[in-house]
């Protein structure tokens, strides 16, 4: 992790500040879940200045030095931060209050303390201030989960700097430990930081009202990302038959990566396309001493990206073969459409030829 925020991690910080609320949306592996640990990192420990014990973060926090403009509630040092993914299965009590069975053997219900309870209750006390991520945002009820709250998330729907309830304050019922409902407000110290993958299609709907209390920030699929990981100064250029060197097999993998996220755009839409991550086999160093190790490399991460293409198209050969640019190509692409008798029936098959990574890469990189 840098000892520095990155441009994301800084706006998403600020948004916080401002907003309270941020949702942080993309394209598969554009590096949003990445984004979160390090907007987790900096929130807990910039303020601080040095290593700390933050018992709910679940990364390694590491000296800092620099600051960061607009952190959010910057004289509060006792920061801590929370963190979960939403499911099919996520209720309003795991997030804030609600009754549960007794899980001590004994008959009878308890009342539950969900994570955004736990964070606002310590988000009051008077050196408080919470940080709550949310990751896979639409993969489940996130209207039903915020229930009445919805509202009081608002920034202008919080309590005072110092946790004083104001007019203008939205409150909503909460039940006590006695059983009992009384009005329950925000501190203006909890934030919270979801991110959700427009592409996925088995989640549940958002309402677009609720999304309006969320500050929204894009991640694209990012060229120079890769270039930086790759080492690579363009990609501009004839490529070889034959790869000479692994820049040659980096320059073809790039620009292939682009000439597919154009056709993901135009046969699906732009919310489709694969990010840069898919390419970077967990932030693995790519080898600069081996063409063999470079093909070995990248091509971990083309089947990343090929899964992503057949899922998207739902295994149509024809569609798959369109986004690998084979009518551009023509004979010179390893890919072949073919037409096959099944059940008296003719079916298009893709046959996909002999297995040279490189080839295919440089086939697609040069298709126009």
């Amino acid at each position: 992790m840098p000892a520095e925020p990155s441009a994301h991690a800084r706006q998403v910080l600020a948004a916080l500040s401002a907003s309270k609320c941020v949702i942080v949306k993309g394209v598969p592996a554009s590096g949003k879940s990445l984004l979160l640990v390090e907007v987790r990192r900096f929130f807990a420990d910039e303020v601080a200045g040095g290593a700390k014990s933050t018992p709910h973060l679940a990364v390694a926090i590491s000296q800092g030095t620099g600051t960061v403009e607009d952190i959010p509630s910057p004289d509060r040092t006792d920061r801590r931060v929370w963190q979960t993914v939403m499911n099919q299965t996520s209720r309003y009590k795991d997030f804030w209050r609600g009754t549960e069975p007794r899980h001590d053997g004994e008959p009878g219900f308890e009342l539950s303390e969900g994570i955004l309870y736990r964070a606002n209750e310590h988000a009051k006390t008077a050196a408080g201030a919470s940080l709550v991520t949310i990751d896979e945002f639409n993969r489940g009820p996130a209207v039903n989960v915020f229930g009445p709250s919805i509202v009081s998330i608002e920034a202008d729907k919080r309590a005072s700097e110092k946790n004083a309830v104001l007019a203008e304050t939205g409150c909503f019922e909460m039940l006590t430990s006695e059983g009992k409902l009384e009005e329950y407000w925000l501190s203006p110290h909890l934030y919270i930081v979801s991110a959700q993958n427009n592409a996925d299609t088995s989640v549940e709907a958002i309402d677009t009202a609720f999304l309006r209390r969320f500050q929204p920030i894009e991640l694209e699929p990012d060229t120079a990302v890769l270039l930086a990981h790759f080492g690579l100064e363009g990609l501009d250029g004839e490529l070889p038959e034959t790869p000479s060197s692994p820049a040659d097999v980096y320059r073809a993998t790039v620009r292939a990566w682009e000439k597919v996220n154009f056709k993901l755009a135009r046969g699906a839409s732009p919310d489709f396309r694969i990010g840069h991550g898919a390419l970077m086999n967990a932030g693995q160093e790519p080898p600069t001493d081996s063409t063999e190790a470079a093909l070995a490399y990248v091509s971990r991460g083309w089947a990343v990206v090929d899964q992503h293409v057949g899922e998207v198209f739902y295994d149509k050969p024809d569609h798959i073969a369109e986004a690998y640019w084979i009518n551009e190509a023509g004979s010179t692409h390893p890919f072949k459409l073919e037409v096959a008798n099944f059940a008296d029936l003719d079916q298009v098959v893709l046959e996909r030829g002999e297995q040279d990574p490189y080839r295919l890469l440089r086939v697609v990189a040069e298709a126009s």
